[in-house]
């Protein structure tokens, strides 16, 4: 019995719990407990039913939604967008396979503008880059967001720090950005790291950018360079890899 109630207090599901039917069976059950501030169901075999049972479990006081190494699709993940959680701070979708179809539906239904920390690395975001940009611009709140590992280039490349730029240039907070591991330099380079680069321009509250291995080649980086070179705000630049 303590064991059951501390799994409760604190989001968590039992070790041998996977797959959407025993997750949605959980969740049914009443058995997340809706005043979890932290809920972290990681590497759980969720795939959209899962998802959506546990958007319909979630209680307003959550915090962190941690759904990192699961499989949800864009159905899933519009139940996310759309569950009514005011106070979460930090969604974490790491390494869950997700497709462009999915992160719009995702970014479609997510009202939550107090957003402080978003997380979509190690998935297959190529073109909804332009939508995490669109949302971004109007995120004032969001101080991280974590992209590495995905296909991001092109226009999408482009959508993204556009979004970033109005962010940075009007009153949001973005403080940490890593685009590690895409595919920056490969089409459309010196496009994205002019947009990129007029918003480092001006002081932001943007003080860390990753933007290791992208392909980037000498014109993306002296493009780059014209916007760090009167800049003082940003402390840490990673670019090994390019």
């Amino acid at each position: 019995a303590s064991g059951s109630s501390s799994q409760r207090r604190s989001g968590s599901l039992p070790l041998g719990l996977l797959g959407d039917g025993q997750i949605a069976a959980w969740c049914l059950a009443g058995l997340v407990d809706s005043e979890a501030a932290e809920v972290r169901f990681r590497e759980r075999r969720i795939e959209d039913e899962g998802a959506e049972a546990v958007a319909e479990a979630l209680g307003k006081s959550v915090q962190l939604l941690d759904l990192t190494g699961n499989s949800i699709g864009a159905r899933g993940l519009g139940a996310i967008g759309r569950a009514s959680l005011p106070n979460l701070k930090s969604l974490v979708l790491t390494k869950n396979c997700l497709t462009d179809k999915a992160v719009q539906a995702l970014l479609a239904g997510l009202s939550n503008l107090s957003l402080q920390s978003l997380v979509l690395a190690e998935n297959q975001i190529s073109r909804s880059a332009r939508a995490i940009g669109d949302f971004v611009a109007k995120a004032n709140c969001l101080e991280y967001l974590d992209l590495h590992w995905n296909f991001i280039t092109g226009d999408g490349a482009l959508g993204l720090f556009e979004g970033i730029g109005k962010n940075l240039g009007g009153e949001g907070r973005l403080a940490r950005l890593d685009v590690s591991w895409n595919c920056l330099g490969n089409t459309g380079g010196k496009a994205s790291m002019g947009s990129l680069s007029k918003s480092l321009a001006a002081e932001s509250s943007l003080v860390h950018l990753d933007l290791s291995y992208n392909a980037l080649g000498s014109q993306e980086c002296e493009v780059l360079g014209e916007g760090l070179r009167d800049n003082h705000s940003l402390i840490g630049l990673h670019m090994v890899g390019n």
